[in-house]
Order: C-alpha cells, then structure tokens, then sequence
C-alpha cells in the first residue's frame, strides 16, 4: 500500500505470547492512509492470534483526523478489536481530543474496564494471573 504518510502518528501493536497480551497504541494525526494501513495490520494480526488466549490493552491518546471523513474508519477499526472474543480488554482513558468529545456508552462487556495508564492495565492483567493461578492452587499467599 503507497501513498502519503503523516510523520505526525504512531500506531503501534505488541503482541506478549508469553503473558497472553495484545497492546494496541495509537494517537497523533491520522491520514485516511494511516487510517487505512492501521486497519489493515489490526486485520492481520487479529487474524494470526486466538483472541480469546490474550488480554487486550488499548491506549489511543489525542488522535486527530485529517477530514472528518475519517471517523467513521476509526469507529471499524475500534469495533474490530472490540468485537475479538479477547478475554479481557482494558482501555486506557484517553486525554486530548479523545477525552473532550461526549462519552459515548461502550459496549456492555463484562470483560472491558477503563484505566488511567498502560501500566496499571497490565499490572491488574498481573493480579488477575496471580488470582487465577491462586484459586487454581497453583501458588499459595
């Protein structure tokens, strides 16, 4: 896929076998080829991973759009990680442009919490391990 690139975003996907992780980042001024490349690599790797063996970590900050025809790209690749069967999604509260427009009601997912920082969301996907494997007796206090 060519075309012109904004220096101005970032989207970033890492996906922790190991820890059953995916962290999916991603703010900055979008183009709608950056829109289109960050779809198309969300795809891919929704489609090389059992959703339901990892834990989803999305932290999207201050994200702006070069048109406005861009929202609605933006809402499919948001309902595309939302709708993966993951065991658990964690959103990161988002600042900036994100956080100043009307809250909208997030699906009702059991399984979807809101945190302030990438990092509380894996240190409670830690706790959660530990708890499991606890009540699991795998390990003892």
């Amino acid at each position: 896929m060519h075309g012109p690139r904004s220096v101005d975003y970032l989207f970033k996907m890492t996906l922790n076998q190991k820890e059953g992780i995916l962290l999916i980042s991603y703010s900055g001024y979008f183009t709608v080829y950056d829109a289109k490349l960050f779809q198309r690599e969300l795809e891919l790797k929704l489609k090389s991973i059992r959703p339901e063996d990892y834990v989803l970590v999305i932290d999207m900050q201050e994200v702006r759009l070069s048109t406005p025809d861009l929202a609605p790209l933006l809402d499919e690749i948001k309902k595309a990680y939302l709708g993966a069967p993951f065991r658990y999604i964690y959103s990161v509260e988002a600042d900036g442009w994100v956080a100043s427009k009307p809250k909208r009601k997030e699906p009702a997912r059991p399984n979807w919490s809101m945190v302030h920082t990438v990092d509380e969301a894996l240190e409670q996907v830690k706790d959660g391990s530990r708890r499991a494997k606890k009540d699991a007796g795998h390990i003892s206090d």
